[in-house]
């Protein structure tokens, strides 16, 4: 994909923002929300911070109230989630809002921390590479933290066709773009990420932690 990839595309979260959070609650618990949370202590006070990908906001408002950031870039595709996370932080005056993808970072903005939560596996290596990790990886400062929790392949059946399962249900009902999991971890790594800390969860089919910017 260029990186010029157009944000419209990516708004198919909107046609499941009413049941998300009850579906992955279903399927997993809170097995998902526990993972994302792992690392927020590692943010530094009054840092910089995007977010992207955060959905209906249940972890903005966590982040807010357990660290002290000085300012969050809050980008979200879906302009249904991008409503439920207004309300759910009450219009706090630190979170600047803005409705797109990655193309809608400023290339002058650097922020402290990147924060992805299960977002790059919905899109194809190629664009991982060629747009939203490398811009991502531009605006983190030297010496930034990026956390992530997302799904990686095992060698389970089970697991496998899971995760098949949820491509293509996600598929047919939010349009995501990747069809089979992306590689993010040796993207992150190619990028010239420094690996940190990881945690396994959901017994291995699901890594949280985070990468360092040199």
């Amino acid at each position: 994909m260029a990186q010029g990839h157009s944000a419209s595309s990516d708004t198919g979260f909107d046609r499941v923002s009413g049941v998300y959070d009850i579906l992955t609650w279903l399927v997993f618990g809170n097995k998902l929300h526990d993972a994302q949370i792992i690392y927020l202590h590692r943010i530094p006070p009054y840092a910089i911070i995007l977010m992207i990908g955060g959905g209906s906001g249940w972890l903005l408002r966590e982040v807010l109230r357990r660290c002290k950031p000085r300012q969050i870039i809050y980008i979200e595709a879906s302009a249904r989630m991008l409503a439920k996370a207004r309300k759910a932080v009450q219009e706090d005056g630190r979170v600047v809002f803005r409705l797109g993808n990655e193309t809608v970072i400023n290339p002058s903005e650097r922020v402290d921390v990147v924060i992805t939560p299960f977002f790059l596996d919905l899109f194809t290596e190629e664009r991982l590479a060629t747009s939203i990790v490398l811009r991502l990886r531009q605006t983190l400062k030297a010496g930034g933290l990026w956390l992530v929790s997302d799904f990686v392949q095992t060698n389970s059946w089970w697991q496998r066709l899971l995760l098949k399962v949820m491509y293509v249900f996600f598929g047919l009902t939010a349009g995501i773009e990747a069809r089979r999991w992306p590689n993010w971890p040796r993207l992150l790594q190619q990028s010239g990420l420094q690996s940190g800390e990881q945690q396994e969860r959901v017994s291995g089919q699901v890594i949280t932690g985070w990468w360092a910017a040199s």
